[in-house]
């Protein structure tokens, strides 16, 4: 079942009014600390396969390379679909590192070194191609991956442009240094059974410089809802918004719908957990981190540290205007109270993840008068038109100067 919350941050004007309307509240039958947020947890598999149980329509990659499957006393990036594809590392200069997106791990690359993977079997017609990067170069234009076969013609993409091996199609002017989940879908070469050598990252005149946590490879064509469920799967893990698209689990259930919230989908981040993919979500921020939440009390320096849980198919997704939620405007109550609002964020929940204990964390930039009078209220009823008997709120604790929390 779907259950939409909206979730502004409030500040009444005096202590007094607060405890008026606490006792209002009281008397509308409101619920105090309740939960609010929903999360998850699965399993934390380094380097295995990862399809725990098959679904029906779902198409699997035929390579599937994923930071936290490497070993840096290893130059081998392992293949986590089951066909051993491995990614192995050549480095003419540069170091490699471990780092993190979303709190999850992530490979980090200091130019001059590629991954290179073995060809790939043709099976249809076409093949796909997704890459989960984030670049440290908000100038340059750069190489993500190669596909050199055997005429030795390229086909390959950068951070801005795609090539099919004749001549280059731009798809962003940016030069984006958050999150970004990429998916390219390319005919195989001509007269061709097989891909050609595969290079991820590159040592020629771009090289890459950054982040990079997964890449995956599909030697046949994906359907658009198939095409979907993985970027969803890719874009919650690593916080990265998906533009103007809905998100969906690998049962194909919408778990965020973005024609229904359209004024919320600026930036959307995501908890849960869904064991065809072996996602295991349970914090997560948005790309600037202003916004971060997560299952239980506190914050963990990564996801695996995190061992709180919740059920398989359970997903909480966030969504909000990032650039609103320092913005002012003013809320009236039912029972006449004026607040003094911050940002409106939206809550979509799926399954049985309502009764997790979490946490939402805001840093503040500007909010006027004490920052411990502000609340955190909930309207349950998914209008946004916070009617007494719908809405509940809670008290923040700060962190610091300029940081609120909020546990339910």
């Amino acid at each position: 079942m779907e259950i939409k919350y909206f979730l502004p941050i409030m500040r009444t004007f005096s202590n007094i009014q607060k405890n008026k309307m606490l006792k209002s509240c009281k008397l509308l039958s409101c619920k105090f600390f309740i939960t609010f947020l929903l999360i998850s947890d699965v399993l934390y598999l380094s380097g295995q396969n990862l399809f725990i149980s098959d679904i029906v329509g779902v198409t699997k990659p035929v390579v599937w390379l994923r930071a936290d499957s490497l070993s840096l006393d290893t130059d081998i990036l392992r293949d986590v679909s089951g066909n051993s594809n491995h990614g192995n590392f050549i480095s003419e200069k540069g170091g490699l590192y471990f780092d993190t997106i979303n709190y999850n791990k992530a490979v980090k690359i200091d130019g001059g070194i590629k991954i290179q993977i073995p060809s790939i079997s043709k099976d249809e017609s076409r093949f796909r191609i997704f890459t989960v990067y984030q670049s440290i170069d908000s100038t340059n234009e750069q190489n993500l991956w190669q596909v050199i076969d055997t005429t030795k013609t390229q086909i390959s993409q950068t951070t801005n442009n795609t090539y099919d091996g004749i001549s280059p199609s731009e798809y962003t002017k940016s030069h984006f240094t958050i999150p970004v989940v990429t998916s390219h879908s390319q005919p195989f070469p001509r007269n061709q059974d097989e891909l050609g050598e595969i290079n991820l990252g590159s040592s020629d005149s771009l090289p890459f410089m950054g982040k990079i946590a997964e890449f995956l490879i599909f030697n046949k064509n994906l359907t658009n809802k198939t095409r979907d469920q993985w970027e969803s799967y890719l874009a919650i893990k690593y916080g990265a918004t998906l533009k103007e698209r809905s998100y969906y689990s690998s049962t194909g259930d919408s778990v965020w719908s973005y024609y229904s919230s359209k004024n919320y989908s600026g930036t959307i981040i995501g908890i849960g957990r869904d064991d065809f993919f072996g996602l295991n979500q349970k914090q997560s921020h948005s790309y600037n981190n202003e916004i971060i939440f997560g299952i239980g009390g506190e914050l963990f320096p990564t996801n695996e540290d995190n061992t709180e849980q919740i059920e398989n198919q359970s997903y909480v997704m966030l969504g909000t205007e990032i650039e609103k939620i320092n913005e002012s405007s003013q809320q009236m109550l039912e029972n006449g109270f004026l607040l003094t609002k911050y940002g409106d964020y939206k809550i979509q929940t799926s399954n049985n993840a309502n009764d997790i204990s979490t946490f939402l964390i805001i840093k503040t930039n500007g909010w006027e008068g004490d920052l411990e009078r502000y609340n955190l209220f909930i309207d349950r009823s998914g209008e946004g038109e916070y009617q007494n008997s719908a809405i509940s709120f809670f008290i923040a604790d700060k962190l610091d100067d300029t940081t609120l929390i909020f546990r339910d």
